[in-house]
């Protein structure tokens, strides 16, 4: 098959060998250029770095709360503190400036911590936590981690993210502490499921 291939290359008319016939590439180097070639096209024809496909891989695996495939892009140089909703270029800030207070750009949206709390993976939580996350990071609304946990009631997320000194007195832009956000959210279940005052 592989002869077939090569000969038929050296024919007029005839297209080249495709890397299906070479078995020198493997399935890593077909799923990276799949990546790239549906992320070109998801953007117009724009090119997206290589940095940006990997915090976005990061944000995914936090997401579902696969620990193997956080650990995999975070050995390959993502960044723990990329959010979503994923801007085109989020890098690093820039040692030289001065910023990173609440409510600039970089406040918008999850960062992986915030996802792996959600998701109550406590191993995503562990991984990047090691790796250096912000356990007191703040989304535009101001919820923190913390926050996300024990609004799932993720009890071992939350005890990992105290042990780091995650804040329990943060308050969310509804003034509510990450103790009290899921009982709010309950007790308004309640009323709306019920149609009147929820009971305790």
């Amino acid at each position: 098959m592989r002869r077939h291939a090569q000969s038929s290359a050296n024919r007029p008319g005839q297209a080249p060998p495709s890397c299906m016939d070479d078995p020198s590439v493997g399935c890593a180097a077909l799923e990276d250029a799949a990546k790239q070639a549906i992320a070109t096209a998801n953007r117009g024809g724009t090119k997206i770095s290589d940095e940006v496909l990997l915090n976005h891989e990061l944000l995914q695996h936090a997401k579902q709360g696969n620990a193997k495939g956080l650990s995999a892009a975070l050995d390959k140089g993502a960044w723990t503190e990329t959010r979503r909703p994923l801007v085109m270029k989020p890098q690093k800030p820039d040692p030289g400036k001065e910023g990173g207070g609440r409510g600039e750009t970089g406040d918008v949206g999850m960062t992986a911590l915030m996802f792996a709390a959600q998701a109550g993976s406590a191993d995503c939580i562990r991984r990047l936590l090691w790796a250096g996350a912000e356990v007191t990071a703040v989304e535009e609304d101001g919820w923190t981690p913390l926050h996300f946990a024990a609004k799932e009631a993720h009890l071992e997320v939350c005890t990992l993210l105290l042990q780091r000194r995650a804040n329990p007195e943060a308050l969310n832009a509804d003034d509510k502490t990450p103790l009290q956000a899921p009982v709010s959210t309950r007790v308004q279940g309640r009323k709306t499921m019920s149609g009147g005052a929820a009971n305790g």
